[in-house]
Order: C-alpha cells, then structure tokens, then sequence
C-alpha cells in the first residue's frame, strides 16, 4: 500500500473512520492498494487539508500529466 495513502488514512482515523468520510466501504479502501482512484485522491487531498497530496496518492497520473504538458511544440 502506498504509505501516504497509510498516512491518510491514519489521519481520518483509521480504515472504518476513513471509509465513512469517503462515503466508501472498508473494502474499497483495501482496493486501492493497488490504485486509488482520481477522485478519491482529490478528496483526500482535501480532507487532510493538503497535508496529503493527491500527486502523492498516485504519482502515475501526475507523472503522466506532466509529460502531457510538458511536451515541446512542433
């Protein structure tokens, strides 16, 4: 599991809080072990007042979004 995603939810306190907040079930949240979802990154993001940063929560997106814009024109 990706430790900020760890670190989130131990700030919402704990998988059941966590899950309630999110308005998701515990096991979604044990889903995103493998990927959290964009939405779900944006929302922690929030919820941890910045503290946790959905680039954070999944940098593949991210990554991916800044070769996106970081692409020379032809």
């Amino acid at each position: 599991m990706n430790p900020y995603l760890k670190l989130a939810i131990a700030m919402l306190g704990g998988t059941n809080e966590a899950a309630q907040k999110l308005g998701v079930s515990r096991y979604s949240i044990y889903q995103w072990s493998q990927s959290i979802p964009l939405k779900r990154a944006l929302q922690i993001e929030e919820m941890t007042n910045g503290q946790v940063l959905a680039s954070q929560l999944k940098p593949e997106f991210f990554n991916e979004l800044n070769r996106t814009i970081n692409v020379p024109a032809a």
